[in-house]
């Protein structure tokens, strides 16, 4: 009994690995089988041709382009109309201008006793006077003149003198000084002397007006010096 016991599990032992094995071996002998099979279908099979292989054509449409931007166009600017301003065509009318003709006359024969009067009249015609009004104003003016060269002495200025000198000159027409002295004198030898300084300070003096138709003058002017 106890030799029944032991012996059991040895054989069970065995019957398993029989049984793996056969497994092994039949799952070993359907794999190569089943190889067998693919192998000889692959041959049997003939390859397809590229040209019998479908071919699907997509076609691919391009992309839509994106609007442009479009410039923005400013209406011009109407600028408006300047008419030219036209002026009136000035109407010419014809000016008639009437000339008088002059018609020559015969001068008459000179007579004899024509002729003496007519050689006489030249020496008959004198130099008209210089007319006293203009050389009255002409003194005065000559004077103003005198008196913008006038200096006051400084010893007379010191000493209180005072006093009028009245020179006397000739004066030809372009303002010339000749024959000068003092007509009458102040008092005062300093401010005479001065009186002769400022008529040479001065020269030439104005010339004669035209309307003095003399060719000189005898011009007597006063100066005076006064403190006050």
């Amino acid at each position: 009994m106890t030799l029944a016991i032991a012996s059991f599990p040895s054989r069970r032992r065995a019957q398993g690995e029989t049984f793996r094995w056969s497994a092994a071996v039949a799952v070993a002998v359907g794999l190569h089988a089943l190889l067998a099979l693919m192998l000889l279908h692959w041959r049997a099979a003939p390859p397809t041709s590229l040209a019998e292989q479908s071919v699907t054509m997509i076609d691919l449409a391009p992309l839509p382009t994106p609007p442009q931007p479009q410039p923005v166009v400013k209406p011009a600017e109407v600028k408006p109309e300047v008419k030219p301003v036209v002026k009136p065509t000035p109407v010419m009318r014809p000016v008639v201008v009437n000339h008088p003709v002059a018609v020559p006359i015969p001068a008459p024969a000179p007579t004899e006793s024509a002729l003496p009067q007519q050689a006489a009249a030249p020496s008959a015609v004198a130099p008209a006077p210089p007319a006293t009004d203009q050389l009255t104003n002409f003194r005065a003016q000559l004077a103003a003149y005198l008196a913008r060269y006038k200096r006051y002495p400084h010893g007379s200025q010191v000493k209180g003198e005072e006093g009028t000198a009245m020179i006397r000159f000739t004066l030809d027409r372009q303002g010339g000084v000749s024959a000068a002295r003092i007509e009458r004198g102040s008092g005062h030898a300093m401010l005479d002397d001065e009186v002769m300084a400022l008529l040479r300070r001065a020269t030439p003096l104005p010339a004669i007006p035209l309307g003095i138709t003399a060719d000189s003058l005898d011009i007597v002017v006063p100066v005076q010096f006064s403190l006050r």
